[in-house]
């Protein structure tokens, strides 16, 4: 679907914009494809802005407005109780954000294509949403090459961690990009991950809670080394594969392999610029047992007028919490028991 719905767009929107200006707010064309919605390629008319515009009849539609705010890009929900119609359209507020206009629209209709009904594709679409806010907002503070290393090692222990015994179960335990406390928690154990792209020690601590044990029953720091390799792999490749696993667990463990990439504001090379991001083999992984004894900062460490902290930890002074390989390997098997 993907270069022809774009095709499908560019075309419609370059039609829309030669033709006379009308009274109406939208000028639009349907996109011809299956779909539990009306889809259309859609301008504004006061500023001529190019939208994708959803459309569908008034039960069909949530009780809460769809909501999604973004520099350059813009949502209006509009219900019509006269004409029992409801109307979601996304339009671009800035021309040089058409690429990820065309990109946000193509996954909103792949992702929703195949839902049972009207409303189940527009709560799809207003889940989904939420992740391109959270995938703009997190590209907005940058996303170089320390986003890419830090994504590198999490998938990474993700991969480990659905090896040992399936990747739903994995992914639910994958709660970085979410924004909790820690990468991974499951069944109240929490596993932290730092990467290193070399053999550097240093690593950096985000703030108070983030190797604070208090209320888990563990909690462990692991470092992923890797190692620049031209015969290794790139995140992109990574990610291929993360979702051709999902695709063997069905539809909905797809999409959230999808969410939670958008959310860590991870875009592939289909979807934005070309980039070619570097390719690495993954080296020794080191655990730590995370407790009394690390060396670490939390908030009952600090006086109480201290509320935020960042610092810099050398692994090299924590050999005395250092996990033997066998003990990785247990902690890796306990976090996510084998079910009974």
């Amino acid at each position: 679907m993907s270069a022809t719905f774009q095709d499908q767009l560019l075309t419609a929107w370059h039609e829309l914009g030669s033709g006379r200006r009308g009274t109406t707010e939208w000028r639009a064309l349907r996109v011809a494809i299956n779909h539990p919605l009306e889809v259309f390629a859609a301008l504004r008319e006061v500023e001529s802005a190019r939208a994708i515009v959803f459309e569908c009849d008034l039960h069909d539609a949530p009780q809460a407005r769809l909501r999604f705010a973004s520099e350059g890009l813009f949502l209006t929900d509009e219900r019509d109780p006269e004409a029992r119609r409801a109307r979601f359209a996304i339009a671009l507020e800035r021309p040089d954000l058409e690429r990820i206009l065309l990109a946000i629209s193509e996954d909103l209709v792949r992702i929703s294509t195949n839902a049972v009904d009207a409303s189940t594709a527009v709560l799809e679409i207003g889940k989904r949403l939420v992740a391109w806010q959270a995938c703009l907002a997190a590209r907005r503070e940058g996303f170089g090459r320390e986003k890419v290393i830090g994504l590198f090692g999490e998938l990474a222990i993700l991969e480990r961690l659905a090896a040992r015994r399936d990747l739903p179960r994995a992914l639910a335990a994958w709660t970085g990009p979410d924004r909790r406390l820690h990468d991974f928690e499951s069944e109240g154990r929490g596993l932290e991950v730092k990467t290193s792209a070399g053999q550097g020690q240093l690593v950096q601590i985000g703030s108070l809670e983030q190797l604070d044990d208090s209320g888990l029953r563990s909690l462990a720091l692991l470092h992923v080394t890797l190692v620049p390799d031209h015969q290794g792999r790139s995140i992109h490749e990574i990610a291929a594969s993360l979702r051709s696993v999902a695709e063997r667990f069905g539809h909905s463990c797809r999409l959230e392999v999808d969410r939670k990439l958008l959310m860590y504001g991870y875009l592939d090379q289909r979807t934005t610029e070309e980039w070619e991001p570097e390719r690495f083999s993954a080296g020794p992984t080191a655990g730590y047992r995370v407790g009394q004894g690390f060396p670490r900062l939390t908030r009952a460490d600090v006086p109480g007028a201290i509320v935020q902290a960042r610092y810099s930890l050398n692994l090299a002074g924590c050999e005395g919490c250092a996990l033997a390989a066998a003990d990785l390997d247990r902690t890796l098997d306990d976090f996510l028991p084998a079910e009974p």
